[in-house]
C-alpha cells in the first residue's frame, strides 16, 4: 500500500509539473524506490550459476533419481523417469512430424496441470520457444497475442 501511496504521490506532483499536455501514460510511474527494490530482485550476488540447460538439469535427476517425484499436480503427479520419457516422446513427435524446432515459437494454451510441465520440457528438448497463455482469458485477447 505504501508503495501505491509514493507512486500515485509521484504521478500527482509530475501532473502538476509545468508542462502542458502531459497525460499520465506519457510518465514511467516507477520512482526511484521501484527502480532500487526492482535492481535489488535482479541482484545477483551469492548466487550460484549453472552453465547448463534446465531440460539437462531434469534428464540428470531422472538418472541419479528415478523414481523421486518430480511434479505433483492436481490431475496427477509424475517421477522424474516419468517426466522425462513423455517429453522425449512428445518432444520426438514435435521435431520430427510437425517441424518444431529452433526459432519456432509454440503458444502453450490451456490449464495448469502436470500435462503443463510435460509440455514446456518437450519444447526445451525440441529446441523451440514457448509462450505460456492463460486459458481465461477472452479468445480475441489470444489471438491478439498470438498475432
Amino acid at each position: 500500500m505504501e508503495s501505491l501511496l509514493r507512486q500515485l504521490s509521484f504521478l500527482v506532483a509530475k501532473l502538476s509539473e509545468p508542462d502542458a499536455g502531459r497525460s499520465v501514460r506519457d510518465i514511467c510511474s516507477l520512482t526511484e524506490d521501484d527502480v532500487a527494490t526492482i535492481s535489488s530482485w535482479n541482484n545477483m550476488a551469492g548466487i550460484d550459476v549453472v552453465d547448463s540447460c534446465v531440460h539437462d538439469l531434469i534428464a540428470k535427476h531422472a538418472r541419479q533419481q528415478p523414481d523421486r517425484p518430480a511434479v505433483k499436480a492436481w490431475d496427477g503427479s509424475l517421477s522424474f523417469v516419468e517426466l522425462e520419457h513423455l517429453s522425449d516422446k512428445l518432444a520426438y513427435h514435435l521435431a520430427n512430424n510437425l517441424g518444431v524446432g529452433p526459432e519456432v515459437i509454440i503458444a502453450l494454451c490451456f490449464e495448469k496441470s502436470m500435462w503443463t510441465v510435460v509440455a514446456i520440457l518437450s519444447m526445451l528438448k525440441a529446441g523451440s520457444a514457448f509462450v505460456l497463455l492463460d486459458s481465461g482469458l477472452p479468445d480475441t485477447r489470444l489471438e491478439a497475442l498470438c498475432r
